[in-house]
């Protein structure tokens, strides 16, 4: 389409879209049609459209000359806008109505801010909330590639009297007596500054500001934002850049419960330079072409799997095929007859059982070999009454496995071995079956496929007679009867399969789509879109942030202190206990992590 624009996914810390710096003027409106579900967007870390605008124009924001812009969309608005791209695009190839359709707005905003969300140094406020005095040194973290791109200092002090951090008597045990009161007014003082590592290559400009809501939680009737002086990076550096103010809010327990778990996300904004567009192409090219590839066996790397494997419930009819055969005279086995679905066995003969199983499927179902062949269960049955005479079961070896898959997609796998009827130590089996009954057994037996996590089950009833060894069917009988007769007993299963719960990125990543052509794309370059490598920017970012702000905490904590042998620690066991237990959840729910270069499983 000839625009100068890129996209690309991103993890924001709020699903609804990044926070927008209050020096903008037209940064906080919105298109009516583009707010509809934003607004009722759950809170909480979503995944996000990041805009990279290289053809903002300047004339509508704070500078002039800015010609670069950089800002995020959520799926909603993503969605919104992709419909407008598509219509552009049709209407494109229609010259005479194309002359008269503006596209502004459609694939960028059509007020892009001036001020780009850089990053973010987040200021735990437990400390806060045990009336402690106290200063930080934190990173502050890019949004866009979950790195450190510099360091700040932020301060927090008491402005009420007698409380101003010192670590007298009675402020030595203030740590272990409680929160700040309820429904009393609180005042502390913030300060930032010394801010480090912001360069002026990337930013010509740049300020900082916090919200209300980040300090004291959403429990407020209308919030306010808190903004720093803008520094001209031109003309000085970084570490001018200050934030003084005095918050004063009223206690109450939903504050005070905020600020106990709670983070301030202190927000750092800048006017962008080109450099720092083409620093993040650069960052999400590095990061999904160093992915690690995994080795098949074979030596090649393994592929995704197709688009239809998988994907949802599955559904597979398999035609089973049962053959009993008995030691003939002449030395080979031969099928015995099935005479009104009922087996016609020979008292003190050798046999053996056959499985043959049929579909037609193809490639998304594939067996490997039966395995553990059982039959057991025999009951006998006379005049519609089932009796039990013995559930043992006895395995049969199963001495041959051969799969034939052919070219239009059938399928078929045989397997066969001994059957010894003495085995299960039942006389039903040994001697000659009486004319109205009839005995049943069970069988079953196993199947391995590739797809299954676990060998599918099948399970079958075989009714059968005992006849004497030398009995043979008249075929004078056969003549006047209307007994059908066979070498076998069919029967029909129907397997439905269902996706296990992922456990791997192999498990995740199962749509492969990168062979289908998307219109445009031989413009894309060596563009690619962020995968999983994105998710675990995040995780180590959020991570890294909140550990070196509670290490901080905790050294001013056992600074206060001083030495711990010396303080007499007054607090119930129970409570120790409680909070001994609310670290070990903590610790379990960060856990498990899927590991994205693990190794396919090989029955998934």
């Amino acid at each position: 389409m000839g625009r100068k624009v890129s996209y690309n996914f991103l993890i924001g810390d709020d699903g609804s879209g990044h926070p927008s710096s209050s020096r903008d003027g037209l940064g906080q409106v919105a298109d009516l049609e583009d707010v509809g579900e934003s607004l009722h967007h759950a809170h909480g870390p979503g995944v996000l459209i990041k805009v990279l605008d290289r053809e903002a124009n300047g004339e509508f924001m704070f500078s002039p000359e800015l010609t670069i812009a950089i800002y995020t969309w959520d799926y909603t608005r993503f969605h919104q806008q992709l419909v407008k791209m598509r219509h552009v695009r049709a209407l494109k190839e229609r010259p005479n109505y194309s002359l008269h359709f503006r596209d502004e707005g459609t694939f960028t905003n059509p007020t892009p801010p001036s001020y780009a969300f850089i990053g973010t140094a987040k200021a735990p406020l437990r400390l806060l909330a045990n009336r402690i005095s106290h200063d930080l040194t934190l990173p502050i973290i890019c949004p866009y590639t979950m790195e450190a791109i510099g360091s700040c200092r932020l301060s927090f002090a008491l402005s009420s009297s007698g409380s101003s951090g010192v670590a007298s008597p009675d402020s030595v045990s203030r740590p272990l007596k409680g929160f700040v009161p309820i429904g009393q007014r609180y005042s502390f003082d913030i300060l930032l500054n010394g801010v480090k590592g912001i360069s002026s290559s990337s930013f010509s400009s740049i300020h900082a500001q916090v919200r209300l809501s980040s300090l004291v939680g959403e429990d407020i009737a209308s919030d306010d934002t808190f903004i720093s002086p803008s520094i001209d990076l031109a003309k000085s550096s970084a570490s001018h850049l200050s934030l003084r103010k005095t918050v004063t809010v009223l206690v109450t327990p939903a504050r005070v419960e905020y600020m106990k778990n709670g983070y301030a996300n202190f927000e750092f904004y800048a006017i962008l330079r080109p450099q720092y567009l083409e620093r993040l192409d650069r960052w999400d090219l590095s990061r999904e072409t160093s992915i690690p590839h995994i080795q098949s066996p074979g030596g090649r790397p393994p592929m995704r799997r197709c688009e239809t494997d998988f994907l949802g419930e599955e559904h597979h009819d398999i035609l089973a095929t049962i053959t009993v055969s008995e030691l003939s005279s002449s030395g080979t086995y031969e099928p015995v007859e099935v005479i009104d679905d009922i087996y016609q066995l020979h008292q003190g003969v050798q046999r053996r059982l056959g499985i043959k199983l049929h579909h037609s499927s193809g490639k998304s179902f594939q067996w490997r070999s039966i395995d553990h062949v059982t039959i057991g269960d025999i009951r006998t049955k006379s005049k519609d009454q089932i009796t039990t005479v013995s559930e043992q079961e006895v395995s049969l070896k199963v001495t041959s496995n051969e799969v034939d898959d052919l070219p239009d997609g059938t399928s078929t796998i045989s397997a066969s071995g001994p059957w010894d009827t003495a085995a299960h130590g039942s006389i039903h089996l040994d001697r000659r079956t009486r004319s109205e009954q009839i005995i049943i057994v069970r069988l079953v037996f196993l199947v391995n496929v590739e797809s299954l996590h676990e060998p599918a089950s099948f399970t079958l009833d075989l009714p059968l007679k005992i006849l004497a060894r030398e009995s043979r069917r008249s075929s004078l009988m056969s003549y006047f009867t209307s007994a059908t007769t066979h070498k076998s007993l069919t029967t029909i299963y129907g397997i439905d399969l269902v996706p296990p719960i992922a456990q791997s990125s192999s498990d995740l990543w199962r749509l492969d789509t990168a062979k289908k052509h998307v219109p445009g794309e031989e413009g894309l370059g060596d563009w690619r879109p962020r995968g999983v490598s994105l998710l675990e920017d995040w995780q180590r970012a959020t991570k890294t942030a909140k550990g070196i702000a509670d290490k901080q905490v905790t050294s001013t904590v056992l600074d206060l202190l001083g030495d711990l042998d010396q303080v007499e620690v007054e607090r119930d066991s129970e409570d120790l206990l409680r909070n001994a237990l609310k670290l070990w959840k903590r610790l379990m729910n960060q856990r498990y992590l899927v590991s994205r270069c693990e190794m396919p499983r090989t029955n998934s």
